[in-house]
């Protein structure tokens, strides 16, 4: 027998990715951290597609703590590990299991922050693993983007951007070849799945 949350997911059933997600990363703060001094801890602002918010740090007698508010207050603390050859690792814990993480995550639906495991996150790439269309859009994203571009998902078409002023002309060049051989390979599994599409219609009419 499975634990909570095992079996079978309900159809039509899709999980929050992390890319969705406005993320904390630990490594981040406590840069901001080690910049400070004892007696000015630092806040900032957080902004993330489409979230915005504050952050701010701040001392009680259980040690050092971080506020985060975007719609609401979370108060976050912080857990130390000592590695074996020296030196003092930091990790949020988690509000909801007390875990060391060194991600939080909220999602555009939920009041808090938590870490993927307790917000049930997955991966954008997982959902794309058998939509093979969606593993190529993904790749001429990535490959658009080192050339200071992105894809617009109304328009059907790849649009690449002039080169970059600090790019070789032979790198550009390779970067463009990629990017019409993503999309011509994109194109060939298009029309032969809207074949095997329109066969399964014709064969079950």
């Amino acid at each position: 027998m499975g634990g909570l949350g095992s079996g079978r997911k309900r159809w039509g059933y899709r999980a929050s990715t992390v890319e969705e997600s406005l993320t904390l990363e630990i490594s981040g703060f406590v840069m901001k951290l080690l910049k400070s001094t004892p007696q000015i801890l630092p806040n900032g602002t957080l902004n993330q597609g489409d979230f915005s918010g504050e952050f701010g740090f701040h001392k009680d007698n259980d040690g050092l703590l971080m506020w985060v508010y975007v719609d609401y207050i979370d108060i976050i603390r912080f857990k130390q590990t000592y590695p074996h050859f020296g030196g003092v690792r930091w990790w949020f814990a988690c509000p909801s299991c007390h875990r060391g993480v060194s991600k939080l995550y909220l999602l555009p639906n939920a009041p808090h922050f938590h870490c993927r495991t307790c917000h049930h996150l997955t991966y954008r790439s997982c959902q794309e693993s058998r939509n093979v269309c969606a593993q190529l859009d993904r790749r001429i994203r990535r490959w658009l983007k080192k050339l200071g571009g992105r894809q617009n998902p109304l328009y059907p078409f790849v649009e690449v951007p002039d080169k970059p002023k600090w790019m070789r002309w032979e790198t550009y060049l390779q970067i463009c070849l990629t990017i019409s051989a993503l999309e011509l390979r994109r194109e060939q599994v298009f029309v032969a799945e809207a074949r095997k599409l329109s066969e399964f219609l014709r064969k079950s009419l």
